[in-house]
């Protein structure tokens, strides 16, 4: 059992430190404050696949379909100009589209 609630976030960046050694307390709110500085990034700018269809193989077993990996931005950025393009208010506000555009240069 864990000995505090701050020990520890699943992620990616925190795991190979925080699972091998002992923290004091001021070092465990680290992987927090960190998690905050890449969660925007890592969360939207990592290209993932989806599933479009299923196909049967020459010996009939299902096999998944995939399209081209995009980032969870790009995908919403296309439902966005798809929306405004047909008379709707988009889906992202003005200010989080621009401040993700800043992001994703850095």
């Amino acid at each position: 059992m864990r000995e505090s609630a701050h020990e520890f976030h699943c992620t990616h960046a925190g795991r190979s430190t925080t699972i091998y050694y002992r923290h004091t307390a001021d070092e465990l709110d680290l992987p927090d404050e960190l998690w905050e500085l890449v969660r925007v990034k890592a969360n939207l700018l990592t290209p993932s696949k989806k599933p479009i269809a299923r196909e049967s193989t020459r010996n009939g077993r299902p096999r998944r379909v995939y399209d081209k990996p995009r980032t969870p931005w790009e995908r919403l950025k296309e439902f966005d100009d798809q929306d405004r393009a047909a008379g709707g208010h988009g889906y992202i506000p003005d200010d989080k589209r621009e401040e993700i555009k800043h992001r994703s240069r850095q």
